[in-house]
């Protein structure tokens, strides 16, 4: 495998959703050899009787061993890169020991609480809770808090809370189970004035995934098999978050950054407006956690952008549409 000269791999990703930054990364590969799907945090070696690390696999093109995208490391000779990996005391990213939750059983009209996260690591700088309504094979965002008052919308359907803890070492999700279905009250021994709307938190996106098995007698739910958790964009750099329980390892997961098509307004009436779609972009996953995975982006171009992810077990892939500005 060859090293890629800079203003090369400048040159091939130019048009690409993610950005090549030469002076913290480095593009190689070779006729049969690159970098592909899993492989994300693995080395990069010079060749000879004494072998220097010189790249950490970053990320790469929609499709492994395409000559005009060579993999992307990155540099460990960059200054800030190297001072993280001989730093004496690096910061630990959080990881939960304990999942939290949902208290009491979700009923309309009544709050019920995510509790019982835990994380380890190094001590959390931010955290953030996002609830989650299942339907089907869709899983919606409806709170951003640590409590969550269902209403006549949930009716019928489980919610999952999820904990997100964030420090300068990266995030990591503690995910509750689904709990039982959102019941509806008994009838009340006297009108009462109905909940203000404003109590409800709502969300604005939606997360495309397999749904969790159906409800069994017990009442208990299966746990989805994969559902991506949260996202965080910082300088047009994403890090999402990903559950994957039954994938066995990192490269069990295959995850593609599509960004949405560059439309042309036609310069007369009546024209066909003209698009150019642009070649998915690989990402490949890093384990957290047994069952938690994270997915980083190079910088991205401000747009929109929708991310699939699919574990070799699961037909049906994960999707989020998110925004870079």
């Amino acid at each position: 495998m060859a090293r890629q000269a800079e203003n090369t791999c400048a040159a091939d990703y130019a048009m690409a959703p993610i950005h090549f930054d030469a002076a913290s990364e480095l593009c190689a590969n070779g006729p049969t050899t690159d970098a592909c799907f899993g492989d994300s945090g693995g080395p990069l070696f010079t060749q000879g009787a004494t072998p220097l690390e010189v790249g950490i696999v970053s990320f790469g093109a929609g499709t492994c061993l395409d000559p005009a995208h060579p993999a992307v490391y990155a540099r460990l000779g960059s200054p800030s890169i190297n001072a993280f990996v001989h730093s004496v005391n690096p910061v630990v990213q959080p990881f939960p020991p304990a999942n939290p939750s949902i208290g009491p059983a979700p009923v309309v009209g009544t709050a019920s609480s995510c509790t019982g996260a835990q994380f380890g690591g190094s001590p959390a700088t931010d955290q953030a809770t996002v609830w989650g309504r299942l339907t089907g094979n869709t899983i919606e965002a409806v709170g951003s808090d640590t409590t969550y008052t269902p209403s006549n919308t949930d009716l019928g359907h489980s919610l999952v809370c999820a904990v997100v803890a964030f420090n300068a070492g990266g995030l990591g999700i503690a995910q509750s189970d689904p709990s039982p279905a959102v019941v509806a009250p008994g009838p009340a021994p006297a009108p009462s004035v109905a909940p203000s709307s404003s109590a409800i938190a709502q969300g604005t996106e939606t997360v495309v995934g397999p749904a969790p098995g159906p409800v069994p007698t017990g009442g208990a739910v299966a746990a989805a098999r994969a559902a991506i958790l949260n996202r965080m964009c910082v300088r047009r750099r994403c890090t999402f978050a990903i559950a994957a329980s039954n994938a066995t390892d990192a490269t069990a997961i295959t995850a593609t950054l599509t960004p949405a098509p560059t439309c042309r307004k036609p310069h007369r009436a009546g024209a066909r407006r003209r698009c150019k779609r642009h070649k998915p972009i690989r990402l490949t996953a890093r384990r957290v956690a047994h069952d938690r995975f994270t997915l980083t982006t190079g910088r991205l171009k401000p747009g929109k952008y929708t991310l699939a992810v699919q574990a070799t077990n699961q037909v049906v892939p994960t999707m989020l549409r998110v925004r870079v500005r």
